[in-house]
């Protein structure tokens, strides 16, 4: 029996990123027993079953953080410790929710597999300072559960690089590439790329999709449109998603018609949304392999990002999109422009691009590590 454990529910129809990536992982199990560990789920809106080999048990019962501490972490390895008492697990399978990582250190199994989806934690020693609670309990937690893992993806080249200085030399073979993954067969470009798209050169469709929070630098990317939409009234920023700086953003955009916000929307919707946009603008401060960026990518669309975490491991320059430096706005504009100018050359570029984060592959892949270190 594997044991996958994270702070979301994958059977909810409102899912982040990492809970679509567990998803794709129990979805094609081929099946393997599997036990998901999660939050109470029981008021959400529920998606489709699971599959029969994989079964859904509650155990968080409240946010792991709150106010910038840590109260709950002595609940959560008392629930955890309770919970491998009863239970018979050949492996964990466990995301990066730093919170979690005292109780699966102190869980009985040897058999750890950690998956981390971001690049280390300077951004908190700039957020809180390196004497804050919140750095020091994350640098603790990453170097406890790192060397207590058998196994350890890292979904970025440079995270890869991050976490294999943790460990001693002899031990840098657990720690493995594997990275994010897209359903190439769902997130496809429209049945031609030749067909007469939404957005035109003349009224160019600019997205974002994904959490409005302060490290996606959206303050700065709707100052970079502001530039372009000199260039081009007509234009149009979609920004899709929910979070906490919602009404702030709201402020910054009022008086710019053409920027409009979009609640959190269903796979289907999205995917209309890539197909249908001139670019994806992606300014964020810390990155692994967003899977926005590829799900884009996968539909032909362009990307315009900053070149943090593994980004620049996708994005080629003047190929399939651009890096730019995201306090310089009128550099974005610039190329937020030439996306426009390149025509249809950028967006077949595009959809080449993701040949190697194909979910089928990589899933596989995955599949296959855990499978030799559990059976």
């Amino acid at each position: 029996m594997i044991n996958i454990i994270y702070h979301k529910s994958p059977r909810t129809k409102r899912r982040d990123s990492i809970s679509n990536y567990i998803r794709a992982l129990i979805m094609n199990s081929d099946g393997r027993p599997i036990c998901c560990w999660g939050p109470d789920d029981r008021n959400e809106s529920l998606d489709s079953e699971l599959p029969g080999n994989v079964t859904y048990e509650a155990v968080f019962t409240r946010p792991v953080w709150r106010h910038g501490v840590i109260p709950p972490t002595l609940q959560l390895i008392a629930q955890l410790k309770k919970r491998y008492a009863q239970s018979d697990h050949d492996g964990i399978y466990w995301f990066h929710v730093w919170d979690y990582a005292w109780p699966v250190a102190l869980s009985r199994t040897s058999n750890i597999v950690l998956t981390l989806h971001g690049t280390g934690y300077d951004h908190l020693a700039m957020r809180y300072g390196k004497y804050s609670m919140r750095y020091i309990y994350h640098v603790l937690a990453e170097n406890t559960i790192v060397r207590r893992s058998k196994l350890v993806f890292a979904v970025s080249k440079e995270g890869t690089d991050h976490t294999r200085s943790l460990v001693e030399m002899a031990e840098r073979d657990r720690i493995k590439y594997m990275p994010t993954f897209v359903d190439e067969e769902i997130f496809v470009p429209m049945e031609s790329i030749n067909e007469e798209q939404s957005s035109s050169p003349a009224c160019p469709l600019v997205l974002y999709t994904g959490r409005l929070a302060k490290e996606k630098r959206l303050d700065k990317a709707i100052a970079a449109f502001k530039i372009f939409q000199l260039r081009y009234p007509e234009a149009i920023f979609r920004i899709v998603g929910s979070g906490n700086l919602k009404k702030i953003l709201k402020k910054l955009a009022d008086g710019h018609t053409g920027i409009v916000f979009v609640d959190s929307i269903s796979h289907a919707e999205i995917v209309k949304e890539y197909q249908n946009a001139s670019l994806l603008l992606l300014l964020s401060e810390r990155e692994g392999i967003p899977l926005t960026l590829l799900e884009s990518l996968a539909c032909g669309t362009p990307v315009v990002a900053s070149g943090v975490g593994g980004i620049p491991e996708v994005v080629k320059n003047d190929i399939n999109g651009f890096i730019v430096d995201p306090d310089n706005p009128s550099e974005v504009a610039d190329k937020m422009e030439q996306i426009l100018v390149s025509g249809k050359s950028m967006r077949l570029s595009a959809r080449e691009s993701i040949l190697n984060f194909r979910q089928k592959v990589i899933v596989k892949k995955i599949w296959n590590e855990i499978d030799n270190i559990c059976m």
